[in-house]
């Protein structure tokens, strides 16, 4: 049995492709702008300011007042975190329903001509040849395939133009003899009313229908063929 992805349109997998690609390129720049965000954002703890500069702090403030000042700093550089933190998911959420409905329309677009190619392949029948796709836009892929198919269409319209012309002087040209051929033999009937020359217009007169409905179905056979 065939997998889920031969099930799938080409629609559906190309906006699956693209929306990943474009959930993957805004998980990235979100997430690389939190990272560089929170780096530069330090804790102001001993361990990441200059000794000059927690001595100054203790000696302006004193060690209870520098802890408690520390302790104000790191809720602020939290709550601040904690908003972009948010934020930043709030964001990446709207970017993947936006990616992926971007996806989709780029998908629906790209696949046009070939939907219109489709479509007219349907379309297109004997009665219907002089048909074109006329594809405008770009010298690219599809409009070449396009081209391709329109001069598909124009060598079978000719085709079928050739076939019907033959037809039709096919049929001139075989039933005339025959409608010759049988009215002579009415006219000997009726003006040499013996036995023989009756018996033999009758039987010109019979081989020729004959002849003729057999014509008939040599270019019916032939019209269906063509």
């Amino acid at each position: 049995s065939q997998g889920p992805s031969h099930r799938w349109s080409i629609v559906a997998r190309m906006t699956l492709l693209w929306a990943l690609l474009f959930t993957a390129t805004t998980g990235l720049v979100v997430g690389g702008t939190y990272a560089l965000v929170a780096r530069s954002v330090r804790s102001p703890g001993p361990e990441n300011a200059p000794a000059e500069v927690v001595d100054a702090i203790q000696t302006n403030l004193g060690p209870e007042a520098a802890a408690r000042f520390a302790e104000v700093v790191e809720s602020a550089r939290n709550d601040v975190l904690d908003t972009l933190r948010r934020r930043s998911i709030a964001v990446f959420l709207v970017g993947v329903v936006c990616s992926t409905l971007a996806a989709w329309l780029i998908a629906r677009r790209s696949i046009a001509p070939v939907r219109r190619l489709t479509d007219a392949a349907r379309g297109i029948s004997a009665t219907n040849l002089s048909e074109r796709i006329a594809l405008a836009g770009p010298d690219d892929e599809l409009k070449r395939l396009a081209d391709t198919f329109d001069s598909m269409l124009e060598r079978l319209e000719l085709s079928f133009d050739s076939q019907r012309l033959f037809a039709a002087h096919a049929s001139h040209e075989l039933r005339t003899p025959l409608a010759v051929l049988r009215a002579e033999a009415e006219l000997t009937r009726s003006t040499h009313p013996s036995a023989d020359a009756a018996h033999l217009a009758e039987v010109t007169i019979r081989q020729a229908d004959r002849a003729d409905r057999l014509v008939g179905s040599l270019l019916a056979l032939a019209r269906a063929e063509g």
